[in-house]
């Protein structure tokens, strides 16, 4: 996917930093077709990469998808938002007591399952 396919889908991303992560619908009238309507059982991909993120409870979660233009794509990479949570376990962990860590690893919140790539 190309950038104009996503730009043609409507999707925004809010440019200052103050603005909320998460990712805008902008619903204006430059969004052509209809929203609303049965999609076909095979999506074919057009040829490109493209990166796309969304929100959840966790975190963020993104998605960059690599096409040929064939039926399915070439790759699809998912990065969990449990996976990026984990990473703070870097700065948070040394110098800290074993004993600890039962109370650091139980404020976090991650999916153990999401981070066994």
């Amino acid at each position: 996917m190309t950038a104009s396919l996503v730009s043609s889908a409507c999707w925004s991303r809010p440019t200052s930093p103050s603005t909320s992560p998460t990712p805008a619908w902008t619903g204006s009238p430059s969004c052509p077709g209809p929203i609303n309507q049965r999609l076909p059982k095979v999506l074919k991909a057009p040829e490109g990469h493209t990166y796309a993120w969304t929100e959840n409870p966790l975190g963020i979660n993104g998605y960059y998808l690599v096409s040929k233009g064939e039926k399915t794509p070439y790759r699809l990479k998912l990065r969990s938002a449990s996976y990026n949570n984990i990473q703070a376990l870097v700065e948070l962990l040394p110098g800290t007591l074993v004993a600890d860590m039962v109370a650091i690893l139980g404020s976090m919140f991650f999916v153990v399952g999401d981070i066994d790539k």
